[in-house]
């Protein structure tokens, strides 16, 4: 799980665990799939064999926070 993770640094975290064998990312952050460059982040990662999962949530916001990651559970 990357917090942050379709900003300029999540984005670059998100990438470099993509090349070293990461196999799923969880990525966080108040706009999820809806934030800018989110597809070309997702085509990127992909290249490199990770799978990707976007989150909407707050991470300031636990209940919403939590919420988004029971939807990890229920894939």
């Amino acid at each position: 799980m990357v917090t942050g993770g379709t900003g300029a640094l999540g984005a670059h975290v998100a990438r470099w665990l993509a090349t070293n064998g990461a196999e799923h990312l969880a990525l966080v952050s108040r706009r999820g799939a809806d934030a800018p460059g989110a597809a070309r982040l997702r085509s990127d990662l992909e290249a490199s064999g990770s799978r990707v999962t976007f989150l909407r949530a707050d991470v300031a916001d636990r209940p919403a926070l939590t919420a988004a990651l029971d939807t990890l559970d229920a894939q």
